[in-house]
């Protein structure tokens, strides 16, 4: 939410302003008037005896017309002091009731006292800590404690934004993707709050780093944190007139006591605008009055007067620079609240009027909707349903919006049957496969229509074909084959899904992929339907995934379509897949090992490439993108690359490792298990304890057990599943590391790399490193560090 075309001077400063500006110009009227009769009548005036008129003639005579155009130009100015000066023993013009705690207190006066010049302000802590509230003292107070307009240029130039929610709106308002200097063109003189920057992540800040530091205008930044610690570096935040931490604040909003009681003291029409409030502001900070008017039908007099009785409650407050919005004050006060008011009859009608308006943001309506009775529910159309979950997903808010859902369930139980499907899809989205495996399997048998049918199955195979089982596979095929045979749209993405799993078992068929695309491209509606840029969306990783395997750069023409395709998805989306996919992993999986393949590469050149791939892979877990399965396999993979350093972090790694193997087990994913114990033997080759002066390079008995425990575990999953390249995969780390642990140079130990050369032929990359391994033994110049620097960049790549 932005808001914006606003300025810090309250009504009551304007309208003296205005006030004393008009008399002003009044004064100036009659001066500048008298000034032009008393000198065409001047004689006259002289002849006269009147004295009266002979001093005003000299007091006149005094006033240059350089003296009046200065008196014009500085009469807001001076209007404003006297408007300070008048309203200086009143309460100010602002609508926050609450007091400051000292936290608070203290960063409000540590600005008032340094702020000569531009540049912005970071505050940070975990929520509900006073954060927002003290900002909006501070822009209050650094109007109050100016006595000159020039101080706060900014003053008519005001904008709020909440990145809770419209995240679109917000990126383009940044123009993103334009020069810096544009940016900074855009905000000159001009204060910005940007509230919540957690929610555009780490690489929105970076990017705008420039901007939020050129002493062309003020940017207060807001972060609430999961932990004590800001998001980026303390380093990085060297340009900025403060960085303050708020987590040892103590939050001095007073506690709400009998709600039901002052609920109940309004009128009918009142409880509906509170518990309007109180829908809006669930998955934000704002409510837009004018949006409240619309969507509950009030008059604005009884809408304001119904605000003036609910303020008094501590919960919600007047934003005081923008009488158009009201700010929650506790939004974790407003989270828990949601079962002692929902047996107010006004509660329910709010609901539906919520749910019936288009105006209301895509978020609340779905909450509204789901909270709803069960005869509200069952008179949506599946039409209409379908529009609102669609539109409440777009900002990616997948773990909000299940945790919004598993409550309401836990409310009322009737609630999982009515909202199973979207139980089921939110659950994949957050990483709970088995939970929306069963759910589906559920679905399936009560529904009649084909298209569902066919739409469920496909849900099925994407959240249970990780699961090796042999009545889960036979069961996906049947899917398959059924989807197949009707040769429409679903026999496309059937295909798809034969395709895609048979690359998690080892058939790398490029061109397969592609032909899929041009097929769905064929239907005209393509674009307008999510299940089909699901499928080609899915096609592009396909085969992005299946060159980086095989250790081939993606053909430049592919590259410029996905790209092409990714600029028609949301901006966090495209974020995120264009750092992940086409340069971070570009990098991992195929320039690194290139390189060092390369007799004339330095180890400089591995360590540029590995911070730029390191750089892409923060770029996109720090974009907005929410998907969590995703993100949780990116970590992973930037563990695995990190691999290559020395130094990395062994202990960590493990642990996140065991933490992935998890989640994995969890969800009934065996090849993401398999995975992780190819993984495993990766980081376990390398722990740093392995390596020391005295016996260089050394794994002992007990470890390397534990490595052929590993080995055990991952090749019977990658059997079971008939997967050829994880068993190759597995294969390769053994053999590397049986040289390893022999005297490769020696002629038994060549000859056996000659022969164990065959069961790579069918994988370029693993044949190209054994191949380059052969000609070093050959010529007596392979060492133990280079054989090391093979396992460090060979990369681990998730099927």
């Amino acid at each position: 939410m932005i808001i914006k075309n606003t300025d810090l001077i309250g009504k009551k400063s304007k309208y003296l302003i205005f006030i004393i500006s008009s008399l002003i110009d009044v004064a100036i009227c009659i001066i500048f008037i008298s000034i032009i009769v008393t000198t065409y009548n001047s004689t006259e005036i002289e002849k006269s005896s009147n004295l009266i008129l002979l001093i005003v003639l000299s007091v006149l005579s005094t006033i240059s017309i350089i003296d009046i155009i200065e008196i014009v130009l500085k009469k807001k100015n001076f209007a404003f002091l006297i408007s300070q000066k008048i309203l200086k023993n009143s309460k100010y013009n602002s609508a926050i009731t609450l007091e400051l705690n000292t936290t608070q207190k203290v960063f409000c006066e540590s600005i008032y006292g340094i702020r000569d010049k531009s540049s912005y302000i970071y505050i940070f802590g975990k929520q509900n800590k006073g954060k927002s509230t003290a900002v909006l003292y501070l822009l209050d107070g650094f109007v109050k404690n100016s006595s000159d307009l020039s101080e706060i240029p900014w003053i008519n130039n005001f904008t709020f934004i909440d990145c809770t929610s419209n995240k679109k709106e917000i990126l383009e308002y940044f123009l993103m993707g334009s020069s810096i200097n544009t940016r900074i063109h855009q905000f000159s003189n001009s204060v910005t709050v940007i509230d919540n920057i957690e929610q555009l992540g780490k690489t929105f800040f970076e990017e705008n780093i420039g901007l939020f530091s050129s002493y062309k205008s003020l940017f207060i930044i807001i972060e609430d944190t999961t932990n004590n610690l800001p998001m980026c570096y303390l380093d990085i935040f060297k340009r900025s007139l403060l960085v303050n931490d708020f987590n040892s604040s103590v939050i001095g909003i007073k506690p709400i006591i009998n709600l039901i009681e002052q609920l109940e003291s309004l009128k009918p029409a009142e409880r509906k605008v509170f518990f309007a409030l109180f829908f809006l502001t669930v998955s934000s900070e704002f409510a837009d009055i004018d949006e409240i008017k619309n969507i509950i039908k009030i008059n604005r007099f009884s809408l304001y007067k119904a605000l003036n009785k609910i303020k008094k409650f501590t919960i919600y407050t007047p934003f005081p620079f923008n009488s158009h919005y009201y700010y929650c004050c506790n939004r974790n006060y407003i989270k828990k609240i949601g079962n002692c008011i929902q047996n107010f009859s006004e509660y329910n009608s709010v609901l539906e009027d919520f749910v019936k308006s288009s105006l209301a943001n895509p978020e609340s309506r779905w909450i509204c909707f789901i909270r709803s009775s069960k005869e509200i529910i069952e008179n949506i159309s599946d039409k209409d349903r379908k529009s609102l979950f669609r539109k409440a997903l777009y900002n990616g808010k997948y773990l909000e919006l299940y945790n919004e859902l598993s409550d309401c369930i836990v409310r009322d139980s009737m609630k999982e049957t009515l909202f199973l499907y979207e139980k089921g899809f939110l659950s994949f989205y957050v990483g709970n496969h088995k939970e929306a495996t069963d759910i589906f399997l559920k679905l399936i048998d009560t529904l009649e229509s084909t298209s569902k049918r066919n739409e469920m199955m496909l849900h099925i195979i994407q959240s249970s074909h990780g699961n090796p089982d042999s009545n889960n596979m036979n069961l996906i095929y049947s899917f398959i084959n059924e989807m197949q045979s009707t040769n429409d749209f679903y026999s496309i993405c059937a295909t798809y899904w034969k395709k895609h799993i048979e690359t998690e078992k080892g058939i790398f068929d490029t061109i397969q992929f592609e032909i899929i695309r041009k097929k769905i491209k064929d239907f005209t509606d393509f674009n307008k339907n999510p299940l089909f840029k699901s499928i080609i969306h899915r096609s592009f990783l396909d085969e992005i995934r299946c060159y980086h395997i095989l250790g081939k750069q993606p053909p430049n023409e592919f590259l410029s379509e996905y790209i092409a395709f990714l600029k028609t998805c949301s901006l966090s989306r495209n974020e995120y897949y264009s750092n992940l996919y086409i340069e971070a992993n570009t990098i991992h999986y195929v320039n690194i090992i290139d390189t060092i393949l390369n007799d004339n590469y330095s180890s400089d050149d591995i360590y540029s490439l590995t911070k730029d791939a390191e750089y892409f892979y923060n770029r996109a877990l720090n974009s907005s993108y929410s998907d969590e399965k995703s993100r949780r396999a990116t970590r992973i993979k930037l563990l695995d690359l990190c691999m290559i350093f020395n130094n990395f972090e062994y202990e960590n790694t493990i642990n996140q490792i065991n933490l992935f193997n998890i989640h994995s087990h969890i969800n009934n994913v065996q090849v993401h298990v398999a995975f992780c114990e190819t993984l495993s033997i990766k980081a376990k080759i390398l722990n740093p304890n392995n390596f020391s002066d005295d016996l260089g390079f050394n794994i002992n008995d007990n470890l390397f057990e534990e490595i052929h425990q590993h080995f055990e575990k991952g090749y019977k999953i990658y059997q079971e599943y008939a997967n050829k390249y994880g068993m190759i995969r597995l294969y390769f780390l053994m053999d590397i590391l049986a040289f390893l642990k022999s005297d490769f140079s020696h002629s038994n130990n060549i000859n056996q790399l000659k022969e164990i050369k065959g069961r790579y032929n069918d994988y370029p990359k693993e044949s190209h490193i054994i191949e380059c391994l052969q000609n070093k033994c050959e010529n007596g110049i392979c060492s133990i560090m280079f054989m090391l620097s093979i396992i460090r960049v060979y990369p681990i790549i998730l099927q």
